[in-house]
């Protein structure tokens, strides 16, 4: 005597765990979690279902979740990263935002900050200081809202009007200024 049905026709629900040896499940139409009464082990790999609603993938330390397509891992997620394998990132929304210091790097090729069709890009450090490091080129209009200081000690500084407000000489030890009158420091031969 057989103990499965051999008729073609859907079985019961099974009302425990299944236990497969091994073995595969194929042609599954869909697969629905209910709510955990348990989640697995940290030791267990595993899909499944908690905190009402949420849908947990469990991997082993060390170990990444992948999502491939066409057997190709596309993402790979660990703990401490997330792999695109060259893929974009798109659609993310109005915020990214970091605990931390945030770095952003392009290993061999530019970095390119636009908004193709319209609005500004916009560096704001809330209160700090927003450095351009290195050899900086602006290409096109650079708009500042609040000072606009250069150099050794501010030595080239530029008001959000558009005003030049102090230019330093020789490396900054004179300064030329002017609020409506013209005040120049240091050692002065005109």
């Amino acid at each position: 005597v057989l103990g499965v049905t051999t008729c073609g026709a859907s079985l019961t629900p099974w009302t425990s765990d299944i236990d497969a040896d091994g073995f595969d499940l194929n042609d599954i139409s869909n697969i629905l979690f209910r709510e955990t009464t348990g989640a697995p082990t940290g030791t267990d790999v595993g899909f499944y279902r908690d905190n009402s609603g949420d849908l947990s993938v469990n991997v082993l330390t060390g170990k990444t979740f992948n999502l491939a397509v066409n057997g190709t891992d596309e993402y790979n997620f660990s703990s401490t990263a997330l792999g695109l394998n060259s893929n974009n990132i798109t659609g993310v929304g109005t915020n990214i935002t970091a605990t931390g210091a945030l770095t952003v790097s392009s290993t061999s090729a530019a970095l390119t900050l636009s908004t193709p069709t319209s609005g500004n890009v916009v560096l704001d450090s809330a209160g700090g200081t927003v450095e351009l490091q290195d050899n900086t080129n602006v290409t096109g209009n650079f708009d500042a809202s609040g000072t606009l200081a250069a150099g050794t000690g501010n030595a080239f500084q530029v008001s959000s009007g558009g005003a030049v407000t102090a230019v330093g000489v020789d490396s900054g030890s004179g300064l030329i200024q002017g609020t409506g009158g013209l005040t120049i420091t240091g050692a002065t031969n005109i």
